[in-house]
């Protein structure tokens, strides 16, 4: 049979099974990876969350620069002892409105994390910071990963056990193998 001879809907449907092969092999690592991803971001929001309510103290900070690639700003304070630091604002719990209107060398009220610690660094907006507390753990974007790579499990469930050998069969293969002791 030569290429002219298959319509091109055909064609078409051929390599839709192919992609749709392809992502199949790859949902259960995707799964595997949106979930520790989640869990992850989970666990930073919580534990900011945490040291904000441990160790947060109010200051007046200034700020140095802004990260937009990132999604940041570095700000530059006095904490409670008197000492010069620096402090990052993360910008994905504030509207979109608040952070076009950060500017380099704005002062801002914030809660930053008064202790010597992981993740110390950290800041939140003073007037924003039951929203902070409120807001999901975890972005919507993560929860689609999970929710797609999940749905294509569902619809292929051969691949999750693609590479896992039959017990049974790896038994009989063994015993064909090793000759017998007596």
């Amino acid at each position: 049979m030569t290429i002219k001879n298959i319509p091109v809907f055909e064609i078409l449907l051929g390599i839709l099974k192919v992609l749709w092969l392809s992502l199949a092999c790859l949902a259960p690592l995707m799964f595997l990876v949106g979930v520790i991803g989640t869990l992850d971001q989970w666990g930073t929001h919580n534990r900011f969350i945490h040291k904000l309510e441990a160790y947060g103290k109010t200051a007046e900070a200034t700020v140095n620069y802004i990260d937009d690639e990132w999604g940041y700003a570095g700000l530059r304070l006095i904490d409670s002892s008197g000492r010069e630091r620096f402090a990052r604002l993360d910008f994905r719990y504030y509207p979109r409105e608040v952070v076009e209107t950060i500017q380099k060398g704005d002062t801002l009220t914030i809660i930053y994390i008064d202790a010597l610690i992981s993740e110390g660094e950290k800041a939140a907006l003073a007037e924003y910071y039951d929203e902070i507390k409120a807001a999901p753990a975890v972005p919507a974007d993560a929860w689609w990963i999970l929710g797609i790579s999940w749905l294509v499990v569902a619809i292929q469930p051969q691949f999750v056990f693609l590479g896992m050998v039959k017990f049974d069969l790896m038994m009989t293969v063994q015993s064909a193998i090793q000759p017998k002791r007596n």
